[in-house]
Formats: C-alpha cells, structure tokens, sequence
C-alpha cells in the first residue's frame, strides 16, 4: 500500500523484559531496525504490535507513525524486494 509503519520506543530499565519482548517481536515480523529503538516495515502489522504494547503495558512509551516517504526509501524498497 506504500505506507511504512515506523515503531519507536524509550522503554525504562523496570520494563526492560518488555522492552526485549517488543524488540524480539519487531525482528521477528521483519522490522528492519533504523536505529536502536527504531523500527521500520512496509506491511500492515498494527494489531501485532498492540498486542505486544497491551501485554507488557508498554503503551506510553512506544508510538507507531504511519509514512508515506522516507530519505531512505529506495534502501528500504530493495531491503523488503519491493
């Protein structure tokens, strides 16, 4: 659909197994990390990572933003063999 669903997060160290938890899921969807706590996809997966957000009430601290173009969108297209 040519959105990227871009997943960022400032989780506290007593939240650290969520914090963990929510990174492991990202990678293991296909997130492709931008930066630590920056994760980037072209797939529509919002419930997957509310679920996630809801088990470890990480909510505060993680926002996922919907984009339509990036400065890295021809690295990213041929990351994901789009």
């Amino acid at each position: 659909d040519g959105i990227w669903r871009i997943v960022i997060f400032d989780i506290p160290e007593n939240l650290k197994q969520g914090r963990n938890a929510l990174a492991s899921k990202l990678r293991h969807l296909g997130f492709y990390p931008l930066q630590k706590s920056v994760f980037i996809y072209p797939y529509n997966c919002k419930d997957e990572v509310d679920f996630i957000i809801e088990i470890f009430d990480l909510r505060p601290f993680v926002r996922f933003i919907l984009a339509k173009k990036t400065d890295i969108d021809l690295d990213l297209k041929n990351k994901f063999k789009l």
